[in-house]
């Protein structure tokens, strides 16, 4: 049985989708996707509403750890760009 992360399983890890945003906390990223971005004129610059969808990996910046959010946003592909680790090897011993 593998461990869930936030609702999915921890072993599964997916591409960075593309226009996401990174954003650091506590010494861990995190993949956003914006939802709406709204320009306040007083201030002179872009508020972004944005969703979190997962965690970036610690040993690959180009994957990241998906949540439920992530297939509400991006539906399907984590079956079809899952990277699953490899299977341990059998042993010959019974």
């Amino acid at each position: 049985m593998t461990k869930l992360y936030h609702g999915m399983p921890s072993n599964v890890r997916v591409k960075i989708p593309e226009g996401t945003k990174l954003f650091k906390r506590n010494d861990n990223k995190y993949v956003y996707h914006v939802i709406s971005s709204t320009y306040i004129p007083a201030r002179k610059y872009n508020k972004d509403l944005k969703k979190c969808i997962g965690k970036l990996c610690d040993d690959d910046s180009s994957s990241m750890w998906p949540n439920e959010n992530f297939e509400l946003y991006y539906p399907g592909i984590i079956a079809a760009t899952a990277i699953l680790p490899e299977p341990p090897a059998l042993s010959d011993t019974l």
